[in-house]
């Protein structure tokens, strides 16, 4: 027992062995905001001040740190995705209402008028892309105006969404 004692001893003077740094508010700030960073893979010049001995005593304190880190992106991407969705969904009702023969339908006040633009002329390209891959009468109508390297695009394009669809 004495050998294994004078051992631990002599072990931990030669590496330093101290216990974990007990860190002030604003380095606890530091290091969470550090290792937020970190997690994304991205650095700032005030993080080279941390050091491991800082991460671990943080870490030992936060031990859910991660997890918590985790949860909160993944809220925030799935909320990101809600409006998204919720955003592109109000589009389509604007768009349906203006294919309607709607002038200034309501459901367009939001959206700029190149927004509604754009949305007009997808729906157009991806009608003719559909037509032509289907073979029907109506392609040449529905890709009147369009030039040929724009109706070969959407055509491929057409054909990986149903690929991806089967």
């Amino acid at each position: 027992m004495r050998i294994s004692l004078l051992a631990l001893t002599l072990v931990c003077v030669t590496t330093a062995c101290s216990p974990p740094p007990v860190l002030t508010p604003a380095e606890e700030a530091l290091v969470r905001r550090c290792l937020e960073l970190g997690y994304k893979q991205e650095s700032a010049p005030e993080c080279e001040q941390v050091t491991k001995p800082m991460e671990k005593s943080f870490l030992a304190k936060h031990p859910d740190f991660y997890e918590t880190l985790l949860a909160d992106r993944k809220k925030l991407v799935e909320d990101q995705i809600a409006k998204d969705v919720r955003q592109r969904d109000e589009l389509n009702v604007c768009l349906d209402e203006r294919e309607g023969g709607s002038e200034n339908p309501a459901s367009c006040g939001k959206f700029m008028a190149h927004e509604i633009r754009r949305g007009l002329e997808d729906r157009r390209r991806t009608r003719c892309a559909t037509s032509t891959l289907d073979r029907k009468p109506d392609a040449a109508e529905r890709c009147r105006g369009l030039s040929e390297q724009e109706i070969a695009e959407e055509v491929q394009m057409e054909e990986r969404r149903r690929e991806r669809r089967r």
